[in-house]
């Protein structure tokens, strides 16, 4: 029960995520009408290699390069957020493609703009979206019924349709298809009845903004907060805890002295908190746990790992005991007789 709430302590003594920071929207610098498709492209490229968080922030940083409203820092600090949540997600075995990824990073990028989802497809998009729903209420019409007609008992049904696709294959939430096709119909309606409406031309004037109705589709909704995302380190169910991270610096560097001054990169006798995750990096170990562990290491909580606290965080095994006295004393019955 200690062991439990000193680790539940942990985990909630450490910073909070960058999304949970005020001011902070995920690639609030990337276009909206382009913010999926790079994100695909991003997630793409990456392959099977999303849980590499270094892969991940520098394949971000190749994808977000051309946009130059943001500085490089800024892209640095999205990117090591958008590369932290693939590696999570998919460490968590929740990761289900690049479309499901950069479907919740668009909604979560809506969500904290308080940007209509209308915003996140090109003019043209639309433009064809409500040609394709006039032309599939005509389809749709019963025997006998002018298009005209079919068109005022069909459109809602075929606006839903249309725009329920193009949101589902750029990453948009579904529900709001239906948002934005009500506005449509009714304006579509009253179009009709103006004449501005014809239904033999797709109705070009009306899809075109070119009836008193202005555009077609004006606006929906932004999106909801996607559902368990982005991921916390309090969800995080730690892979490499201390008894792991013991046994791994052990395997690759036979000592624990052995291992701290490898990453002792200043020679101060300190890790610090880029020295720490050098190390992490060397071995493997996962973003979050990596920082668990070294919160755990840092006994006196001044974000540096000195000698004693990480000396004391590997523990001594019976070897090196006996190794460390023979070489203080000389051989093992002088060290016993200190010991007496």
């Amino acid at each position: 029960m200690q062991c439990t709430a000193m680790r539940a302590a942990i985990l909630l003594s450490i910073f909070s995520p960058l999304f949970a920071q005020d001011g902070f929207v995920v690639w609030d610098f990337v276009p909206s009408t382009e913010f999926f498709a790079t994100c695909k492209g991003m997630a793409t490229e990456l392959g099977d290699n999303t849980a590499n968080p270094v892969a991940n922030k520098a394949v971000c940083m190749k994808h977000v390069g051309s946009f130059k409203e943001a500085s490089e820092e800024d892209k640095a600090k999205n990117c090591a957020f958008v590369a932290e949540q693939m590696e999570q997600a998919t460490l968590q075995e929740r990761w289900k493609g690049p479309a499901d990824f950069c479907k919740k990073l668009l909604m979560l990028n809506s969500y904290k703009l308080k940007s209509d989802l209308i915003n996140y497809l090109k003019p043209k998009d639309w433009r064809r979206a409500c040609a394709d729903s006039i032309s599939l209420a005509v389809e749709q019409g019963a025997a006998g019924t002018t298009k005209a007609e079919a068109v005022a008992a069909n459109l809602p049904m075929g606006c839903k349709e249309t725009v329920e696709g193009m949101f589902r294959k750029n990453g948009m939430p579904i529900p709001i298809a239906t948002v934005a096709c009500k506005a449509m119909v009714g304006k579509a309606n009253i179009a009709l009845e103006a004449g501005e409406l014809n239904p033999d031309d797709q109705g070009k004037q009306f899809c075109d903004g070119n009836s008193l109705q202005a555009k077609p589709f004006e606006a929906s909704a932004k999106s909801p907060m996607p559902e368990a995302f982005p991921l916390t380190k309090a969800d995080w169910k730690p892979k490499v805890t201390l008894a792991h991270l013991q046994e791994m610096v052990r395997h690759a560097y036979k000592t624990p002295m052995a291992a701290f001054k490898k990453f002792d990169l200043s020679g101060d006798g300190q890790l610090d908190s880029e020295e720490w995750q050098k190390m992490c990096g060397g071995l493997g170990i996962p973003t979050w746990d990596c920082q668990i562990l070294k919160k755990q290491a840092d006994v006196d909580a001044n974000s540096k790992v000195s000698k004693a606290e990480f000396q004391n965080a590997m523990g001594v095994t019976v070897p090196e005991l006996v190794a460390y006295s023979n070489a203080k004393h000389g051989n093992s019955e002088k060290g016993w007789k200190a010991a007496d």
